[in-house]
């Protein structure tokens, strides 16, 4: 119960940053911030959904990911987020945003995991945009269960 509560504390204190970031964030910055482009992707897909995704930055995102990874970056979440929301009868998704050596986005759900039998067009298209940025994209399951997706692509 109480590794629980500190779970929840800590998914609280992160969403706080997220939102003092966001508040900083005005004017031109708005349209152009990847982070807020990414945090509008996850409002538009939870918003009738039963599971508030835990959202989580780290790193410069903003500084250091490059233009042209930006429309990549966008539809990967948009179509990692949606199958994980539509699909995985979860009860916790976690997305993690990460900007260091390479830029990572990863969507990780405590779900059914991946049908054997399921269609792979939207997945297959996260692959191919992963190698169109030199990167990588992994699909599989997590480490307690669930679906797993990692998308990266280096800096």
């Amino acid at each position: 119960m109480i590794h629980h509560a500190v779970e929840q504390l800590d998914r609280t204190v992160r969403e706080i940053r997220t939102t003092i970031f966001d508040l900083h964030t005005t004017g031109a910055a708005v349209g152009t911030s990847l982070r807020r482009r990414l945090l509008d992707v996850v409002g538009d897909l939870s918003v009738h959904s039963a599971v508030a995704p835990n959202v989580q930055f780290i790193g410069p995102i903003d500084t250091l990911v490059p233009d042209r990874i930006h429309p990549h970056a966008e539809a990967v979440l948009r179509e990692g987020l949606s199958n994980a929301l539509r699909h995985s009868q979860s009860e916790n998704i976690t997305v993690s945003v990460t900007a260091d050596a390479d830029f990572r986005i990863e969507i990780l759900d405590d779900g059914i995991g991946l049908p054997t039998t399921a269609r792979r067009s939207g997945l297959a298209n996260l692959e191919r945009r992963a190698e169109q940025c030199g990167g990588m994209c992994t699909i599989g399951p997590g480490d307690i269960g669930g679906t797993r997706v990692l998308w990266r692509t280096p800096l």
